[in-house]
């Protein structure tokens, strides 16, 4: 269904989220940008093993695993989280 290929940017765009869907994602990732990229920043992890490598980093994010490993259910996760922290300004 898929190939894993590393890809190549010449920039890191700016982001506030930022969705690894495989531990290799978070490796390459790393590779490129370095783990302080990654820095105070919200990363979705699909599935467990993703989440693992990026605590293993030490990058001092905010990991969010979503409940099913899904792109939906990552997006759902995201959306929470985020309108959670919203309304917390208001509490």
């Amino acid at each position: 269904l898929y190939r894993n290929m590393p890809v190549q940017y010449d920039s890191l765009p700016e982001f506030d989220f930022i969705v690894f869907a495989s531990s290799s994602s978070v490796k390459n990732f790393i590779k490129l940008f370095s783990v302080k990229s990654l820095h105070k920043k919200v990363c979705a992890a699909i599935g467990n093993p993703t989440a693992q490598i990026l605590k293993k980093q030490q990058a001092n994010v905010k990991i969010i695993i979503p409940q099913n490993t899904s792109v939906e259910s990552c997006i759902f996760s995201l959306a929470l989280y985020q309108s959670n922290t919203d309304l917390s300004h208001y509490l």
